[in-house]
C-alpha cells in the first residue's frame, strides 16, 4: 500500500482501531504486537506441524497455530523460497549470498549450512523435494539452456550436490514429484496470474508427467480453464490441488479427484491467493492473501485460519542504506560552493562538497520537497513543499553542528574545580580582618575628631575615596569599555561572515514555512541583494516575495507553466521568458521596482528562452531556434554603447569583465541577523544598566556626571539610526534598473553557435 499524505496513515490507523474490538483474537494480537507484516513464501513441514516462511529477507519458523517465530538465516542477501525434506530432516531454499541464486541446505534449527547448486544464472525457483531416478533430489525452474522460448525448465539436482538434469523435455514450471518422483505434476503457459480476463493459448494449465509411461502417453492434461490453472500439488494418488481463477475472477484453491470432478476449497473474492505450499503427507495447505498468513485442513473440509505470526524486530531490518547521489532529482550549489543540496526520494538532503561527512536529511515528512535555491548569504535553504496539502515555499536553516555539539559535550564532561582547602589561608584571613575592625571602634575615632581641622581631611579624604569611586567605576566601565568590547565583539562579527557556513557540519536544522497560502507556490529563484524571492503562484503568474515585510507582489500574470526567470545581478531588474497565447516564448525585461512596464526584447515568431545575464548585467544571453528551427546560443548588449565599440575595444571590455567576474565573492551574511542583537548588547551591557541603577539612589558627587555620560550615549545611537536611515532611502534611491536600451533591442541580437544541432543549458 502506498501512502501519498499522514491523512492516508490516519484513516488505516482509525480503521484498524475502530475494528479491533470485533476482530478476531488472532488478528488483535497480529495487529498489536511484534506483527510480522507481509510474510511470504509459506512451506509445510511433512506433517503440517510448522510453517518456514520468509520475512524481510531471512527465513522464519512458526508452529502451524501461530505465535512467535523463530529466524532460521540471518544474512544481508536474500533467502527465499524453502522446501522441507519428507522426512523433516532439513530444510532446502533458495538464495542470493553468493552473488547469483542457488540452493542451500540446513537443519531444522538453522545449523548446518551447506550449498547445493553453484549456478550463474539470473533467476531460479525451489518448487520442492522428493525422490528422483537419481535419489533425493530438490526440483527447481531455471534458464539454464538458453532457448529461443523465453519460459523455464524444470531441473532436478540431488541433495548431495552434482550437476543439475532436465525433469522432463517439454516447457514448464512448478515440477512437484509423487512417491518415488515416477510421476511429476508440472503447468504450461505463461500468463500472469494479474492479467485476469486473458483468454488465449499462453494460459496456464495443470499436467502430468509419467516418466515410465511410453513417449507419446507421457503427458497428460488435467485441466482445460480458457484461464489460468496452476501451482499443483500432490494429495493423494491423482488427487491434486491446484491454484485457479475460474470462478469470481479470483484466484482460489481447487481440488481434482481421480476422476477429473474439481471442487473449489476456499472462497476468497476481490484477493488473490498466492505462495501456495502442501504438507508432504497432502492434509494441511498454507498460502498467503495479501498480507496475512492463512491455513487449510485438506482433509476435514474447514475454512482457511487466520495465522497470527510475532517476532522480535531488528532495528537493522528496518533501514537500508542507499546513495543519496545516485538517486538524486535535483541539486544546488550553495553561493560559497561550501555544500550541495539535492532532492532525493523527495527529502531535503545537504552534503559538505569539501568535507566526507555523509549527507545529512533535512526533511523528514511523507510530503514531496523540489525546487530547492539557495540564499544569497549562503545561510538558507528554500524549497517548496506540499506538506500540508498545497505547494507552499519553505525554509531551513541550522541550529547545531558538530562542533556545537562537540564542545557543549566538553563542557557538560568537564569537570568541576574545586577549591582545594588551605588551612592557614582562612588563619591569616582572619588576623587581618580584627585591624580592619578597629577603625570602626567610636574609641578610636573619637581621638581622631580632636586632632586639627587641617588634620581630618587627610584620614577622611581615604576612607571616603575608596567608596565613592568605586561605584562610578562601576558605571563608567562599562561606559569607557564599550569601544573595545564593541570593536572585539565586531571582529568576532567579521570573523564569522568570513568563514564557512555552518551548513557543510550541520547536524539538526530548523525548519519553517515561509508562505503559506491556498494558491500553488513554487520555482523559488533568489534575488542576488538576499531581500526578495521570485516564484510561480499556481499556471503561471510570476510572483515576489518581500522577505522583510512577507509582501507578496505579482509581477507578471500568466498561463505558461513553464515560465522561466532570471535576476540581474545588482537585483534591479527581472527577465523572464513567457509564451504567448500563440505558444511563442520571448524575452522580457521589467524593473525590480515594477516602476515601469516590461519589455519585450527579443520579438520573434519562434521561441526564445533560459536567459542569462552577464556578471557586468550588460550583456543577456540566451537559447533561440529562429534559424533553421535548431536551437543556438545567442546574446544582446542591453547597454548599447558596447554595440559601437569596434574590435579591439570589445575584445578588451570580455577580457577585462571576465577578470572582474572572477574576483566575485558570495553575498555575506548582513549584520541584521546575529550581528545587531551583539551591537544592541554592546552598546548597553547589562553590568552599565545595573551601575545606573546603583548610582541614581546615592546622591554622590560623581552622579551627575554619570548622568551627563549617559545622555550622549543614549543619543549617539539616535543620531546613527536617523543617518542609517537616510543612507538606506538614499540607496533605494540609486537602486534602481540601469538605463538600458531595450526598445530596440531585438534588432541587436547576436548569434554565439552555429553548429549543427541543438544547444541547451
Amino acid at each position: 500500500m502506498e501512502c501519498f499524505g499522514c491523512s492516508g496513515v490516519v484513516s488505516l490507523v482509525g480503521y484498524i482501531s475502530l475494528m479491533l474490538p470485533i476482530l478476531p483474537a488472532a488478528l488483535t494480537a497480529l495487529v498489536t504486537s511484534g506483527t510480522v507484516d507481509l510474510p511470504r513464501l509459506p512451506a509445510l513441514s511433512p506433517d503440517g506441524s510448522q510453517i518456514t516462511f520468509t520475512w524481510r529477507g531471512d527465513l522464519w519458523r512458526v508452529p502451524m497455530q501461530g505465535g512467535a517465530a523463530t529466524r532460521l538465516t540471518s544474512h544481508p542477501a536474500d533467502d527465499a523460497e524453502s522446501a522441507w525434506l519428507p522426512d523433516g530432516s532439513g530444510i532446502v531454499f533458495t538464495s542470493d549470498r553468493e552473488g547469483g541464486p542457488n540452493l542451500w541446505f540446513m537443519q531444522p534449527d538453522g545449523s548446518g549450512l551447506r550449498q547445493i547448486t553453484t549456478l550463474d544464472v539470473p533467476s531460479m525457483r525451489l518448487t520442492g523435494i522428493g525422490d528422483s531416478p537419481a535419489g533425493r533430489a530438490a526440483y527447481f525452474d531455471a534458464f539454464l539452456e538458453g532457448d529461443l522460448y523465453r519460459s523455464p525448465r524444470s531441473y532436478m539436482v540431488p541433495l548431495a550436490g552434482g550437476e543439475p538434469r532436465r525433469v522432463h523435455d517439454a516447457f514448464g514450471a512448478n515440477a512437484r514429484p509423487y512417491a518415488d518422483g515416477s510421476i511429476v505434476v508440472f503447468e504450461r503457459g505463461g500468463s500472469e496470474w494479474s492479467r485476469r480476463h486473458y483468454r488465449g493459448p499462453d494460459s496456464r494449465d495443470v499436467w502430468t508427467f509419467n516418466r515410465n509411461a511410453e513417449p507419446a502417453k507421457a503427458y497428460t492434461r488435467l485441466t482445460d480453464w480458457a484461464g489460468n490453472d496452476g501451482h499443483a500439488f500432490w494429495t493423494a494418488p491423482a488427487t491434486v490441488v491446484f491454484l485457479s481463477d475460474r470462478k469470481d475472477d479470483t484466484v482460489n484453491l481447487f481440488r481434482r479427484s481421480p476422476t477429473g470432478a474439481i471442487a473449489q476449497l476456499t472462497n476468497f473474492k476481490g484477493e488473490d491467493i498466492k505462495d501456495l505450499a502442501v504438507s508432504a503427507d497432502g492434509a494441511k495447505a498454507a498460502f498467503t492473501v495479501w498480507d496475512r498468513l492463512y491455513t487449510l485442513d485438506l482433509s476435514g473440509g474447514g475454512q482457511p485460519r487466520l495465522v497470527a505470526v510475532t517476532a522480535t524486530e531488528d532495528a537493522g531490518d528496518l533501514f537500508e542504506q542507499k546513495s543519496v547521489a545516485s538517486l538524486a532529482s535535483e541539486a544546488a550549489l550553495s553561493p560559497d560552493g561550501k555544500v550541495m543540496a539535492v532532492i532525493a526520494f523527495g527529502d531535503v538532503w545537504v552534503k559538505g562538497t569539501d568535507s566526507k561527512v555523509p549527507a545529512r536529511r533535512v526533511t523528514d515528512w511523507p510530503s514531496r520537497e523540489k525546487d530547492i535555491a539557495w540564499s544569497a548569504d549562503s545561510q538558507t535553504l528554500y524549497f517548496t513543499s506540499d506538506h500540508t496539502g498545497t505547494e507552499d515555499l519553505w525554509q531551513a536553516t541550522v541550529t547545531k553542528t558538530r562542533d556545537d555539539v562537540k564542545k557543549s559535550f566538553e563542557a557538560a564532561t568537564k569537570p568541576i574545580e574545586q577549591p582545594k582547602p588551605a588551612e592557614p589561608a582562612p588563619a591569616d584571613a582572619a588576623k587581618p580582618a580584627e585591624p580592619a575592625a578597629a577603625p570602626v571602634d567610636p574609641k578610636p575615632t573619637e581621638p581622631a575628631a580632636t586632632e586639627p581641622a587641617a588634620a581630618q581631611p587627610k584620614p577622611a579624604e581615604p576612607t571616603a575615596e575608596p567608596a565613592k569611586p568605586a561605584e562610578p567605576a562601576k558605571a563608567d566601565a562599562p561606559k569607557d569599555d564599550a569601544k573595545p568590547t564593541d570593536k572585539k565583539d565586531e571582529k568576532k562579527t567579521e570573523e564569522k561572515k568570513d568563514e564557512p557556513n555552518r551548513w557543510p557540519d550541520a547536524v539538526a536544522f530548523e525548519v519553517t514555512a515561509l508562505l503559506q497560502d491556498p494558491a500553488q507556490d513554487r520555482q523559488i529563484v533568489p534575488s542576488p541583494d538576499g531581500t526578495r524571492l521570485l516564484f510561480r503562484r499556481n499556471q503561471g503568474d510570476l510572483c515576489m516575495l518581500d522577505l522583510a515585510t512577507k509582501a507578496v507582489t505579482v509581477v507578471q500574470p500568466g498561463w505558461d507553466s513553464g515560465i522561466e526567470f532570471v535576476w540581474s545581478p545588482d537585483s534591479t531588474a527581472i527577465c523572464f521568458a513567457q509564451s504567448d497565447m500563440d505558444f511563442n516564448s520571448d524575452l522580457w525585461i521589467v524593473p525590480s521596482d515594477l516602476s515601469k512596464p516590461a519589455v519585450n526584447i527579443t520579438r520573434h515568431p519562434d521561441n526564445d528562452g533560459r536567459p542569462r545575464f552577464s556578471a557586468d548585467g550588460k550583456v543577456l544571453a540566451f537559447l533561440s531556434e529562429r534559424t533553421n528551427e535548431e536551437i543556438d546560443a545567442w546574446y544582446v548588449f542591453l547597454d548599447r554603447s558596447l554595440e559601437a565599440l569596434p574590435k579591439h575595444e570589445l575584445e578588451q571590455y570580455f577580457k577585462d569583465a571576465g577578470e572582474a567576474a572572477k574576483k566575485r565573492k558570495p553575498l555575506t551574511a548582513k549584520a541584521k541577523d546575529k550581528p545587531t542583537e551583539a551591537a544592541k548588547s554592546d552598546a548597553k551591557p547589562d553590568g552599565a544598566a545595573d551601575a545606573k541603577a546603583d548610582a541614581k539612589p546615592e546622591p554622590k558627587p560623581d552622579a551627575p556626571a554619570v548622568a551627563d555620560a549617559a545622555k550622549p550615549a543614549d543619543a549617539e545611537p539616535k543620531k546613527d539610526e536617523a543617518k542609517k536611515d537616510e543612507a538606506k532611502k538614499d540607496e533605494a534611491k540609486k537602486a534602481t534598473m540601469p538605463a538600458w536600451d531595450l526598445d530596440d533591442a531585438y534588432l541587436r541580437v547576436r548569434r554565439i553557435t552555429s553548429a549543427p544541432g541543438n544547444e541547451s543549458n
